[in-house]
């Protein structure tokens, strides 16, 4: 109600009792639309995405954490901003099919598949700007960015994961010193993103809660230049799918 300074999610915030308020509030504005898009699904969480109209508010290229078994399921983000966007206000910017390009572990302790490629790769992606109740639904492997807000009023998104209904929250960790070929998965409770207070601290230390489902031998695959630009070049096999990046939903 204050504000906020550069970037801020809900999610991130050391306040349980608030991630579960806006959690459920905005969830319950959704459910009917979001009833008529999917079936067999299970709503995990909802949050706040706001930025600050300032220059230090841009959020950094990333794939978001490993959240649900993707050898049998895929979580997904139904991204929905409260204003219409621009290329002034730090509209959401995505790689197409990215998410194919390889399998991947991702948490805070493990490292990117683009890591050292950050600004070739952002040349080949494309912003979304999307009007204010449109929202695009994507997967949460694909790689994504948004820059700063440089526009004069704050950027306000709301976010809600889903899942299949079967699903179970895993997380990943990789104990770097000790361990580094290995990830280990954590089964948590579905309120897990609700409860969990190490977002807003220590999101590098290993999970304070869950249960531990053992380790999985885990070589991080990396993008090359070279592979870069066969994807996503003019001779790029990827080019035909652009034009779903025009295929968004009234939410």
């Amino acid at each position: 109600p204050n504000g906020v300074k550069g970037f801020f999610s809900t999610t991130f915030a050391n306040n349980p009792a608030q991630r579960k308020e806006v959690n459920y509030s905005i969830r319950d504005i959704g459910l009917n639309r979001i009833n008529e898009l999917f079936e067999n699904y299970k709503i995990y969480f909802s949050s706040f995405i706001v930025k600050a109209a300032e220059p230090n508010s841009e959020l950094i290229m990333h794939q978001d954490m490993t959240l649900v078994n993707e050898d049998i399921y895929t979580g997904m983000n139904i991204w929905c901003p409260l204003i219409d966007l621009d290329n002034k206000n730090g509209a959401i910017e995505i790689l197409p099919k990215s998410h194919r390009i390889y399998k991947t572990y991702r948490g805070s302790s493990l490292p990117d598949i683009y890591d050292g490629l950050q600004e070739e790769v952002k040349k080949y992606m494309h912003p979304l700007y999307l009007k204010a109740g449109e929202a695009v639904i994507f997967d949460q492997s694909i790689i994504h960015y948004s820059p700063p807000n440089l526009s004069t009023e704050e950027r306000p998104v709301i976010n809600t994961f889903i899942a299949h209904r079967e699903s179970t929250i895993q997380i990943c960790y990789r104990d770097k010193e000790n361990n580094p070929d290995k990830v280990e998965i954590f089964q948590q409770e579905d309120n897990f993103l609700e409860e969990y207070e190490n977002f807003g601290s220590n999101i590098f230390a290993k999970p304070s809660i869950g249960k531990s489902l053992g380790f999985i031998d885990y070589d991080c695959p990396y993008l090359t230049k070279k592979k870069l630009d066969t994807l996503y070049g003019k001779k790029s096999v990827f080019q035909k799918w652009f034009p779903f990046l025009k295929s968004i939903h009234n939410f």
